[in-house]
């Protein structure tokens, strides 16, 4: 089911002025969702949800051309800027189902690597 609100937004940290930029369908416009990275989680954490603003930068009919300009935006050199919480590009087929296999393999070896288990890479992916 589509949301009412397919919006590509613009989280800042009103502390020191660092920002996230993402995707997000809803129902609500004013839902509270500030976004899920880890790094952004982390300073809301820190500094408190009060201490950060949600302003939507595009609006679209459809989560998936939300989600492709978010693509466009969080590219490499955007999460090179060292004033984003953004830690990786944005993938544009992320709800493609082989994309979303090959993106949940990829975690799933980082989360044994950071576990402590030896683990190939190329033979976890080809798995």
């Amino acid at each position: 089911m589509e949301k009412k609100y397919n919006i590509v937004y613009k989280t800042t940290n009103l502390s020191n002025g660092m920002f996230y930029v993402g995707a997000h369908g809803t129902s609500k416009l004013d839902d509270g969702y500030l976004g899920t990275g880890w790094k952004l989680v982390d300073a809301i954490k820190e500094y408190g949800k009060e201490n950060f603003k949600r302003e939507t930068i595009h609006n679209f009919k459809t989560y998936r051309e939300a989600r492709l300009k978010e693509s466009e935006i969080v590219n490499l050199e955007f999460v090179n800027d060292p004033k984003t919480y953004n830690v990786s590009v944005a993938h544009k087929n992320y709800h493609d189902p082989k994309e979303k296999a090959g993106i949940y393999k990829f975690l799933k070896y980082l989360s044994e690597y950071k576990n402590g288990k030896e683990v190939n890479i190329s033979e976890h992916l080809s798995r």
